[in-house]
């Protein structure tokens, strides 16, 4: 599947970690169908890549309609519109 905007929510906005606007990580939560292994793939993210910054946190609910699991994502890097993320399931 790919992804959907009314799933994601930003649940906190942390302090800034340098100057400028792309230095203000943000903490948050995204929920779909999609198990944590797509949510995780590159490109997945790139079209929400103007709300995201490098240093992000993503809290994922994957398969929630049917075997849910969790998953703790980190933005790597932004280039270009392009969405790179580190991470993925947790727990078993």
């Amino acid at each position: 599947m790919a992804f959907i905007k009314a799933g994601m929510s930003r649940v906190m906005n942390g302090g800034p970690m340098g100057s400028g606007p792309q230095n203000t990580h943000s903490l948050w939560m995204y929920a779909s169908d999609d198990a944590v292994s797509a949510i995780a793939a590159n490109g997945y993210f790139d079209p929400h890549a103007d709300y995201l910054n490098q240093g992000d946190i993503v809290l994922v609910t994957g398969k929630y309609s049917t075997a849910p699991e969790a998953g703790l994502l980190t933005v790597r890097s932004i280039n270009d519109g392009a969405v790179t993320m580190s991470g993925g399931k947790i727990g078993s």
